[in-house]
C-alpha cells in the first residue's frame, strides 16, 4: 500500500520486482488486495510485478487497486497540522498520474471462482494514468479492469494512456466495466481510447508455480498449500551466517516465479561480507 488514504502527506513511490502470491483476511475483515495505490500519492510507479494465485482472501479482491476519493475525518482538518502539504481548507482528495507498466496479474480471483477485479481504477483520478504493457490473465468471470468514478465524473482524456496490454478471461464476454456498465473488449477500448492492446490468452512456460511447488522442488515434501508455505518459512528462518542457503532467500523464490512467467532474472546486488 503506497500513498495511503489515512495519510495527510503526499508521497511518491516505486513498487518494482515484487512477487505477490495470495492475500488473506485481516481477522474477521475479508481482504484480497495485492497492491494498493492510495489517494495521497503523486507520480507513483508500479512496474514489473507479478500478482498471482489469490486463494485465501474472501472479499475485496483486487490485484492492483487505486484508491477511491474518500477523505478521512482527520484529513478535513489536516491544514491545521504543521506537516501537511496543503494550505487550503482540506487536503487534496486525489491521486495523480500513477504509472502501471509491465505487470502480470494471473488467477487473482475468489479462489478460482468469479468475484473481484484484477485492476480497479478508483475515483479521484486526476492528471491521468499510464497503464501499459501489462498482462491480465484470468480463468474465471472476474472483471479484468474497472473504472469507478466515485464522486468525480471525469472521463478518460488525453492524459490517459492505456496501450499495449493483453487481457483474457474465460466465463464472460463483458469482463470490462465502466462504473456499472459491463463492456466487451471493443466497447472498453472505445471508452478509454486503448491502443494496440489485445484480448487473447498468453502462453507462459509454467504459470502455476507457487511456494508449494518450490518447496516440493527443494525436497521439503509439502502436503498442501499452507504446509508448503510453512516449510519454506521454516527454512528461511534458519538462516544465519553459520547456516546460509540462498535457495531460501526471497530473491530465489522471486526468480523461480518470474521464470515461470518468462520474466528475466533479477539481482538485488547484495554481497556476503563475512568469511
Amino acid at each position: 500500500s503506497v500513498g495511503h488514504s489515512q495519510s495527510c502527506i503526499e508521497s511518491t513511490s516505486t513498487v518494482r520486482y515484487n512477487v505477490i502470491l495470495d492475500a488473506r483476511d485481516i481477522e474477521t475483515s475479508p481482504r484480497g488486495f495485492g497492491i494498493t495505490i492510495g489517494n495521497r500519492q503523486v507520480d507513483t510507479i508500479v512496474d514489473d510485478n507479478i500478482i498471482a494465485h489469490q486463494v485465501s482472501g474472501k472479499r475485496n479482491i483486487y490485484a492492483i487497486f487505486t484508491e477511491s476519493d474518500a477523505v478521512m475525518d482527520h484529513q478535513e482538518l489536516c491544514d491545521q497540522t504543521s506537516d501537511c502539504v496543503d494550505d487550503g481548507d482540506s487536503c487534496p482528495q486525489y491521486y495523480s498520474n500513477p504509472t502501471i507498466t509491465n505487470n502480470i496479474v494471473y488467477e487473482w480471483n475468489k479462489n478460482g471462482a468469479a468475484g473481484g477485479e484484477a485492476i480497479h481504477i478508483g475515483g479521484g483520478l486526476k492528471n491521468g494514468i499510464t497503464f501499459q504493457n501489462n498482462i491480465i490473465e484470468q480463468s474465471s468471470a472476474v472483471k479484468l479492469i474497472r473504472i469507478n468514478h466515485g464522486t468525480y465524473t471525469d472521463d478518460p482524456d488525453e492524459n490517459w494512456d492505456l496501450s499495449d496490454n493483453s487481457y483474457y478471461a474465460t466465463g464472460s464476454t463483458t469482463p470490462f466495466r465502466n462504473d456499472s456498465a459491463e463492456l466487451t473488449f471493443a466497447q472498453w477500448s472505445a471508452v478509454v481510447g486503448e491502443n494496440n492492446s489485445v484480448n487473447t490468452s498468453t502462453s507462459f512456460t509454467d504459470p502455476e508455480r507457487t511456494i508449494e511447488t518450490y518447496a516440493r522442488l527443494k525436497g521439503l515434501n509439502p502436503s498442501n498449500y499452507s504446509d508448503g508455505l510453512q516449510k519454506f518459512l521454516d527454512m528461511a528462518r534458519q538462516q544465519s551466517r553459520f547456516n546460509w542457503n540462498e535457495e531460501y532467500m526471497a530473491l530465489a523464490m522471486i526468480n523461480y516465479i518470474r521464470a515461470g512467467f518468462d520474466k528475466e532474472t533479477i539481482d538485488y546486488g547484495y554481497s556476503t561480507i563475512w568469511q
